[in-house]
């Protein structure tokens, strides 16, 4: 998601305006209508919203999801910290309304999302892939890096390596994929990446529904 600041409250609020749901067909094969939407607006006021919020390159906020880093520490052992935090709430009063968006087919380097971490890289190639059925992203990891562990979950997932060589870890399996190579799987059991090449290891990685 993105958020767009509007105008300052006080020292330590902004308004800001986010982008919440889409209409019609859902990637979890429902299909929300208007009407559902208008009789549940209530519920939407004064709750907390949380989530990891993180500055792209060109410093605009990026709202991530309830995301965790897998960190490796000074004895070797490996453990989850979480990046989510509370970050505001939708007051009562907030006008909330709809707004049409129109269809984008082609994404240029310019429409990316980066979501830059500590040791990769995320670039979202298709900054509106949440009410799509599948989310494209290009990753870039640095020497070491070990992605986020992926609880198990409805969907399929498909990656290609660019440059460098990986290892995906799938359940109790590992899998050692390298330039030109791809996987392909079913995403019901845990699953994260590991760059096993000495330098960066660049790949393109499809979720299908969204879930990066």
């Amino acid at each position: 998601g993105k958020i767009v600041p509007v105008k300052p409250i006080n020292e330590q609020f902004t308004l800001c305006k986010c982008f919440v749901m889409a209409l019609g067909k859902n990637v979890n094969k429902t299909s929300i209508s208007k009407d559902a939407v208008d009789d549940a607006l209530p519920s939407l006021f004064n709750v907390p919203v949380v989530g990891h919020l993180y500055e792209d390159e060109d410093g605009n906020v990026r709202l991530g999801g309830h995301d965790m880093v897998l960190e490796k520490d000074e004895d070797g052992k490996y453990k989850f910290r979480v990046v989510t935090v509370p970050y505001g709430t939708v007051p009562q009063q907030e006008n909330v309304h709809y707004e049409e968006v129109e269809e984008k087919v082609v994404f240029k380097k310019e429409d990316y999302i980066l979501k830059d971490n500590d040791n990769h890289k995320m670039y979202w190639l298709v900054n509106n892939s949440l009410k799509n059925e599948m989310e494209p992203i290009m990753m870039e990891m640095e020497k070491s890096c070990i992605t986020t562990l992926d609880m198990p979950h409805e969907g399929q997932e498909f990656g290609y390596v660019l440059e460098g060589k990986i290892k995906l870890h799938l359940g109790n399996k590992s899998y050692v994929i390298s330039k030109g190579e791809s996987f392909y799987f079913t995403t019901d059991k845990t699953h994260y990446l590991e760059n096993i090449f000495e330098g960066v290891s660049k790949i393109i990685w499809v979720s299908s529904p969204p879930n990066f």
